[in-house]
C-alpha cells in the first residue's frame, strides 16, 4: 500500500509543480487583470493533479484482489492527496516570497477594487480595509502554507469521497 500512495502521491505532487511553473516559465507573471484567469486555470490544475487519486485507489484495489472498501479507498485517497497539497502549500511559499514578492499587494489591490465596483466611495473605503486586514494575516508564512495546503486537501477529500463510489468492490 505504501508504495502505491507514495507513487501516486510524488506524481501528483509533481504534476502540481509543472502545471503551476509552466506557466510561470512562458507566460511570466501575471498581471492583476489575469488574476480571475489564473484562478480558474489554478483550480482545473489542481483537479487535474488529483487525477492520481483516483488512479491510486484503483491500483490499490487491484493490488489487494479486485477488492475495497468505500472508506479504505477514501483513506487510500486522503493519504495520496496530502502530497500535493504540501507540494501546492510550498510552492505558494516560494512564489510569494521569492518569485513575485509584490503579489500580496496586487492581488489585494485587485480583490478590494472587484468588491468596490458599483459602490460608495464610504462602502470601498471600508472593503479596502478590511481587505487590507486580511493581507496582514497573509504575510505570515505560516498562514500562507496552510491556507494553500487546505485548499488543494479539501479538493482532495472531495475527489477522495467520488472516487471511492467508483473504485469500491466489497
Amino acid at each position: 500500500m505504501n508504495s502505491i500512495i507514495t507513487k501516486n502521491g510524488f506524481y501528483s505532487a509533481a504534476l502540481m509543480i509543472v502545471l503551476f511553473a509552466l506557466p510561470l516559465l512562458f507566460i511570466g507573471i501575471p498581471e492583476p487583470g489575469d488574476f480571475w484567469t489564473s484562478e480558474v486555470v489554478g483550480y482545473a490544475s489542481i483537479l487535474l493533479c488529483l487525477v492520481f487519486v483516483f488512479l491510486g485507489m484503483k491500483q490499490y484495489r487491484d493490488a489487494e484482489g479486485g477488492f475495497i472498501s468505500y472508506w479504505k479507498a477514501v483513506k487510500v485517497g486522503l493519504l495520496i492527496a496530502i502530497f500535493p497539497a504540501i507540494a501546492f502549500g510550498l510552492y505558494n511559499l516560494l512564489y510569494v516570497e521569492v518569485i513575485d514578492p509584490d503579489f500580496m499587494t496586487k492581488y489585494a489591490d485587485y480583490i478590494a477594487s472587484e468588491r468596490s465596483a458599483g459602490k460608495t466611495a464610504e462602502e470601498a473605503a471600508a472593503i479596502k480595509k478590511a481587505v487590507l486586514s486580511e493581507q496582514e494575516a497573509f504575510q505570515n508564512p505560516a498562514i500562507q502554507f496552510v491556507v494553500m495546503f487546505l485548499t488543494v486537501f479539501i479538493m482532495g477529500i472531495v475527489v477522495s469521497l467520488v472516487s471511492a463510489f467508483f473504485v469500491k468492490k466489497p
